[in-house]
């Protein structure tokens, strides 16, 4: 279905779990409202709510379009779509030879199917899909799903939840990236661990956002795990987490060029094609490698919500091949504004911080370290805090 403006907007406000009392004192539901239009990816951790929500919403818009009371608070309105599509767990299914993954796949491919012929658009939920074949051709395969839910061809409104992190590190085309809104339901932490775990308890309120803990053996240690087990499994993370980038078998090593110029994508590599002395430079101003990398002419990350503090380092290309070191909350607008004021062709190695005055930090200890090093900066001084 190609539709020349298929934005919809479904606003739900106070939605609660329509199974759960509102006033209990044992299991009180937490409302949320959603205010959504276009696709939102969600990320969480274990047991935060993600299905809750995702049900919950899903109940909302097929009770509220047949006529019923709602779970929902005074105010709330949706678009009447043509046909509402939900995907939570697949089980399998022996009697037509199919394992949970291949059931998976019948599913995803009859909602594709279904909207070939649509009228209008349709309001999708799907959860966790491609859980049941490796996380890395998962991680693909989830991330073409998700691109093509959002693209303009299929041009779906809805939530997609997932585990698997890396999507946001693949090569999504603009268009999807322009539909797509970053959500998550972070955990609050306390200082207290339980078996070496920090304790935590659930908030299941909806913010923008990635999270990409899903605190796994932490609900391993909560549900009765053997906790020789957990410390094990911890121990096997602290490993992989040392060595991860002496591995190039990862989608982070993924760096793809734009096949049209009016639809770049993005790209991020820690393959040592994009290294450079700066970014030597840079890793040890800051203490950790970069981020993201983003190629000539590429649009910025998704990743990057409006807000997130940066340090970034902008190379131009030959034959000055001068560097810019800044600061910025706003990534995306400093790219751009140096494309058009400097040269479009420059590259960038971008460093999420904590906080502006960390980004600030960084920048002058780099800036500092350039010139000790003789790099060519266009930066007319050493900022100060």
């Amino acid at each position: 279905m190609e539709e020349e403006n298929c934005e919809y907007r479904i606003f739900l406000n106070n939605m609660w779990p329509y199974w759960k009392k509102k006033g209990s004192h044992e299991h009180p539901a937490v409302t949320n409202t959603v205010d959504l239009t276009g696709m939102w990816l969600l990320t969480a951790p274990n047991m935060s709510g993600k299905s809750t929500l995702m049900r919950s919403a899903a109940a909302s818009a097929l009770l509220s379009v047949c006529g019923f009371c709602a779970p929902v608070g005074a105010g709330s309105h949706l678009h009447r779509f043509g046909s509402l599509f939900v995907r939570g767990a697949s089980e399998d299914v022996p009697s037509e030879g199919k394992s949970a993954f291949e059931a998976e796949m019948d599913e995803i491919g009859a909602m594709f199917r279904s909207q070939d012929h649509a009228s209008s658009p349709s309001l999708a939920f799907v959860d966790e899909v491609c859980r049941g074949t490796s996380p890395r051709e998962g991680t693909w395969l989830a991330g073409a799903i998700f691109e093509a839910m959002a693209g303009r061809k299929w041009c779906m409104t809805g939530i997609f939840a997932t585990h698997l992190h890396d999507i946001v590190n693949l090569p999504l085309s603009q268009e999807c990236l322009d539909r797509t809104t970053e959500m998550q339901i972070p955990w609050s932490e306390s200082v207290e661990s339980t078996n070496g775990f920090a304790t935590t308890e659930g908030r299941y309120q909806l913010t923008r956002g990635i999270c990409k803990d899903s605190k796994a053996l932490e609900t391993a240690t909560r549900c009765g795990m053997d906790p020789r087990i957990t410390e094990r499994a911890k121990r096997y993370y602290d490993y992989l987490h040392k060595t991860k980038h002496d591995s190039t078998d990862s989608t982070q090593t993924l760096c793809v060029r734009p096949d049209d110029e009016n639809n770049p994508v993005i790209a991020r590599s820690d393959n040592n094609p994009h290294r450079d002395s700066v970014v030597d430079l840079a890793e040890k101003a800051t203490g950790k490698t970069y981020d993201i990398f983003v190629e000539a002419s590429y649009a910025t990350h998704p990743s990057l919500s409006r807000g997130q503090p940066v340090l970034y380092v902008l190379k131009e290309p030959a034959p000055e091949g001068k560097y810019y070191v800044g600061e910025s909350r706003n990534f995306k607008e400093r790219l751009e504004t140096h494309r058009r004021r400097k040269h479009k062709n420059v590259v960038a190695w971008v460093f999420k911080a904590s906080s502006i005055d960390e980004a600030r930090d960084w920048e002058e200890a780099l800036c500092t370290a350039c010139r000790r090093h003789n790099l060519p900066l266009s930066n007319t001084r050493i900022p100060r805090k």
